[in-house]
């Protein structure tokens, strides 16, 4: 059974009809308002498609599963979620995930396992220390008066974004036939 404490995010795709997409990047904002009002809620991130595609990906994340229920149950929810209709081709899909989970999404298994928390850990790792290591010189190099402090931040206000879309995709397609076999 999953740990309650733990903070929980919910993946939410939407597939949004093309001359709908800025009214529903307003909704996003009404709904994350409402959202705001509960307890327990730690923001929400939308990630826009290319011009191309039609699906938006919005992540909430919640401090706990119980604190994220509250909000699934909440009929302020529900009042948003009744003006998506208008705005969507076809319903809505759910997830949810906890900790980088998201990183290592099984490529073209959507509904595989997360692999051993072990191998995310040595694959994060294995991405993390160059990056710190590099962009340390780098930063460095370029503003050597600064404190450690403010190369320590824009160390990692540069590597958080890598990770997310450059390094880990990539560092997860190169492996994946190791994370993914069967246990």
């Amino acid at each position: 059974m999953e740990n309650t404490n733990t903070a929980i995010t919910t993946v939410v795709r939407h597939f949004i009809k093309p001359d709908k997409r800025k009214d529903f990047e307003k909704w996003t904002k009404g709904i994350s308002a409402k959202a705001k009002q509960f307890e327990g809620f730690e923001g929400l991130q939308l990630i826009a498609p290319p011009s191309d595609s039609k699906e938006y990906i919005t992540l909430f994340k919640f401090s706990s599963v119980p604190a994220l229920q509250k909000w699934m149950d909440s009929d302020e929810r529900n009042k948003e979620l009744s003006k998506l209709n208008a705005l969507s081709e076809k319903e809505m899909v759910l997830g949810q995930i906890t900790g980088i989970d998201f990183w290592f999404e099984a490529p073209q298994k959507k509904s595989a396992a997360a692999p051993p928390k072990w191998k995310m850990s040595l694959l994060t790792w294995l991405a993390v220390f160059p990056g710190v290591v590099l962009l340390s010189k780098l930063y460095h190099a370029l503003f050597p008066d600064f404190p450690a402090m403010l190369l320590t931040l824009l160390v990692t206000l540069t590597l958080v974004p890598l990770l997310t879309w450059v390094l880990m995709p990539n560092i997860v397609k190169l492996f994946k036939g190791w994370l993914f076999q069967n246990k």
